[in-house]
């Protein structure tokens, strides 16, 4: 027997085009992650919020709150954590070869963490003093929408009874990120704070939601989908039982800090609308006053006025006289 025979084989070199990966459609890249898709013609948004448009047939994929990612490889670099390589491996993976290619970490599940009549105490002050009225906050706790944690506090999404997302808002001053989603979360299930069942408002913050509840005396169904780009909740079953039931549906704006900013997040709160109006043929814009950013920011200034709002007693009185301030 020839000493070939002991010989370690070379196994052959598997070159990889980057072109390969960043050709692939999107309902493939949606395969390869697990993830579902919905297409509006050339633009498509996986279900965990991260959103895709066709370039001349090659994707751009951006994150749920508009941040851009690039194309597919760097979405898979940026969903796995992997180095290029790697990444571009696991996104042309194949029966062939799937074994010797690293493993996607599994997307933790959420886990809430837990407060204490201590953190309690503290974000109810904390809600107190940016206007939030005690009645409001007692019904945001009794529904699970409002929890307490230590140095924040958290609005949940449900899927039913179970929780599918929180939105974590710090209000320490040494919080280096106040404003964040938990781990785990899916926002295509939105904190929603129950109202009058005609008329629904769509708000990006859950301090929003809670000041317009405080407002006022007669307020809506509120839906706090964490952005102006988020759009993954319009579609869900239980979301849109929500929308087919409303006479109106307000989406709330903000006012940003920029031109570009604004054109932004405007058009991305057109796209919203054109979702919505495929289950409530009524969609209306509002914005603050010049003054405020959003709901909240304004809350101190025009309590216990609403003439800002549609559908406000205040509002139809000024609407009638021919002296509306409204923005709708």
């Amino acid at each position: 027997m020839s000493l070939a025979h002991f010989k370690r084989r070379k196994e052959p070199v598997v070159w990889l085009a980057a072109t390969d990966g960043n050709t692939l459609s999107a309902e493939r890249v949606a395969q390869v992650f697990e993830l579902g898709i919905r297409r509006h013609g050339r633009h498509v948004e996986l279900s965990n919020g991260i959103r895709g448009s066709d370039k001349d047939g090659r994707l751009i994929w951006c994150s749920a709150d508009g941040l851009g990612i690039g194309d597919n490889v760097a979405l898979a670099q940026h969903l796995t954590g992997f180095e290029f390589r790697p990444a571009l491996a696991f996104l042309l993976r194949s029966n062939s070869c799937e074994p010797s290619l690293p493993v996607v970490p599994k997307v933790k599940s959420l886990r809430l963490p837990r407060g204490g009549e201590v953190d309690r105490q503290a974000g109810r002050a904390y809600l107190l003093e940016r206007g939030i009225t005690l009645d409001v906050l007692n019904k945001a706790e009794d529904c699970g929408m409002l929890w307490h944690i230590d140095g924040a506090v958290l609005f949940v999404g449900y899927d039913c009874r179970r929780i599918l997302s929180a939105t974590r808002r710090g209000y320490l001053p040494t919080d280096p990120t106040p404003k964040r989603d938990l781990t785990g979360s899916d926002k295509a299930f939105p904190a929603i704070l129950q109202g009058r069942a005609d008329i629904v408002w769509v708000v990006e913050g859950g301090v929003d939601a809670l000041a317009l509840h405080s407002i006022l005396r007669d307020p809506p169904t509120t839906i706090v989908t964490g952005g102006s780009g988020c759009r993954s909740w319009i579609q869900m079953p239980h979301m849109s039982q929500i929308l087919s039931a409303a006479n109106n549906v307000v989406i709330a704006c903000d006012r940003e800090d920029s031109k570009e900013k604004q054109v932004r997040t405007d058009a991305q709160h057109r796209l919203q609308a054109d979702q919505i109006a495929g289950f409530c043929r009524k969609v209306t814009f509002w914005y603050p006053p010049t003054s405020s950013k959003d709901i909240a920011d304004m809350l101190l200034t025009v309590q216990p006025q609403t003439c800002f709002f549609p559908h406000s007693p205040e509002f139809q009185r000024r609407k009638s006289k021919g002296t509306s301030d409204s923005h709708e």
